[in-house]
């Protein structure tokens, strides 16, 4: 049977979770059919009419409004079509966001898996991914004695800020190595300022350290890792563009217990899924004062074995502080949850995307789980299925593992802050996976404020009327105009929703 999965929170005034939809939803790439590699290091971003897609082998870009695919090629050839030399078998472990600031799309890759490699950064041309990319290729080690792996990327007001880590291609020791670029400088199609750190020690900045991205153009270039099972380390870059010092003075923070999770159950005697360690696979999201940040770590069960969960965390922007924490898990069954990306909004409203399975009747999912901090807490619903696995996977590495992940995104959209897109991926045949995009639209706390001015009023309908009619698809069409959750068009449903509200002050 299946359990239901419960949130955790940490001590404080419990507020009501918000109520939510989920909106579109598309299949995007398939493995042997879009894809070559396992896993499928799961990423993409939304952007104003578009949702890009970077996923190991594949680049696409698809429709907002219909989920259509309208431009794709193979990863290493979206690289070569921006300008970029791939060297090496193949191009590897993507990232991409859009940054609302400059309305550009960012994307990051690293190539030549265990050998001397390279960087690989590209900037859209415009908010249009289809209109073209401008490509950097970025040396990661000057000596080329190690090669980097599980690249990150980040973004603040005036700088994209990229980490690796740095494994020996034959022998000797381990380092971090982390890269700045003046985001004027790529907007302008040049690198000009770039700043590179080279060989800097884990025990200065833990593993896996994830630059933050910044959602409404902070000036602040924090960058976080888990840096023990009880501990995060923030790191910061200070100073200006082309002149930034790393700092990784700052004390770590202790945090609450996050052991390394593990392996997650599917039915059947198949082998368990590896979910990598407890470090934020997925960067930490900075929106006004506040820094939101999920990993996986292993949560008791009272059915026996510990099962893997989501652990969650707001931090504080100016100081590095845990301000809140909790934990997404089954302890009463035997569901894992792993693999998270999380993105939140001004009003404090959050959602977590994240992978989910367990030994009985859930083949690997698509899950989101959605909450609300209300100045005082922070409550999550529990998780909610968004695509089912339909049934096992087994595709192992050289290494033994059953290969999944290995990590995912959620991303707000730039048009309306009540929209997450989350992808994610699922078992959508036997040893065959799926990514697959799925809209989250918070229902937002005063219906029928179109213009979010705390009243509803004649302002609202003039919004309303100016989109009257518009579909997503259409340049007229006006996100915060489309009140009712059930389609996104804007129509005779959403005057009914703002009349129904009608010269009544939001609570």
């Amino acid at each position: 049977m299946l359990t239901a999965a419960v949130v955790v929170m940490s001590a404080g005034i419990v507020g009501a979770p918000p109520s939510y939809s989920v909106g579109r939803q598309f299949n995007a790439s398939t493995y042997l059919v879009d894809t070559t590699l396992n896993p499928p290091d799961t990423m993409g971003a939304v952007g104003p009419r578009h949702f890009v897609e970077l996923v190991n082998s594949r680049y696409s870009v698809y429709r907002k409004s219909d989920g259509v695919r309208v431009q794709t090629s193979t990863l290493d050839q979206f690289f070569i079509n921006s300008g970029v030399t791939v060297t090496g078998a193949f191009s590897f472990d993507p990232r991409v966001l859009f940054d609302a600031p400059s309305g550009r799309f960012f994307a990051l890759a690293v190539d030549a898996p265990r050998a001397a490699n390279a960087f690989l950064l590209a900037v859209s041309n415009s908010d249009d991914p289809t209109m073209g990319w401008t490509g950097f290729r970025i040396d990661a080690d000057s000596d080329d004695v190690q090669w980097a792996d599980f690249p990150m990327l980040g973004i603040s007001g005036d700088s994209v800020i990229f980490s690796a880590n740095m494994f020996a291609i034959s022998s000797g020791p381990f380092f971090m190595h982390f890269g700045a670029v003046p985001k004027a400088s790529l907007l302008g199609g040049n690198t000009a300022g770039l700043q590179f750190f080279e060989s800097v020690s884990s025990a200065s900045t833990g593993f896996a350290v994830q630059p933050v991205v910044s959602l409404d153009g902070a000036a602040s270039r924090p960058l976080f890792s888990s840096f023990s099972s009880t501990s995060l380390k923030r790191t910061l870059l200070t100073g200006v563009p082309g002149a930034l010092t790393l700092d990784f003075s700052t004390p770590s923070v202790i945090a609450p217990n996050g052991p390394n999770p593990p392996t997650a159950d599917q039915p059947g005697a198949r082998q368990n899924f590896a979910t990598v360690d407890n470090r934020f696979t997925a960067a930490p999201i900075q929106i006004g004062a506040t820094i939101w940040a999920a990993r996986a770590i292993s949560a008791p069960s009272s059915a026996g074995p510990a099962n893997a969960a989501v652990q969650w965390f707001r931090i504080s922007a100016a100081t590095g502080a845990i301000l809140e924490s909790g934990i997404i898990s089954d302890p009463v069954g035997t569901t894992d949850y792993f693999f998270p990306s999380i993105c939140a909004n001004l009003s404090g409203e959050v959602v977590i995307g994240m992978a989910s399975s367990n030994d009985e009747t859930r083949f690997n999912s698509s899950f989101a789980s959605v909450g609300r901090f209300d100045g005082v807490s922070t409550q999550f619903n529990p998780p909610v299925v968004l695509k089912a696995g339909v049934s096992d996977f087994v595709r192992l590495d050289g290494s033994g593992r059953n290969r999944w992940g290995d990590y995912s995104s959620t991303t707000l959209d730039p048009q309306d802050p009540r929209r997450f897109w989350t992808i994610q991926e699922y078992v959508s045949a036997t040893d065959i996976y799926t990514t697959h995009v799925s809209e989250v639209i918070v229902t937002p706390t005063c219906p029928g404020d179109a213009n979010n001015d705390g009243q509803v009023n004649t302002n609202d309908l003039l919004v309303v009327l100016a989109s009257f009619g518009k579909c997503p698809s259409d340049a007229a069409w006006l996100a915060p105009a489309d009140l009712d959750p059930a389609d996104p068009c804007v129509n005779t449903l959403d005057l009914l929703v703002m009349l129904a509200a009608f010269g009544r002050p939001c609570p």
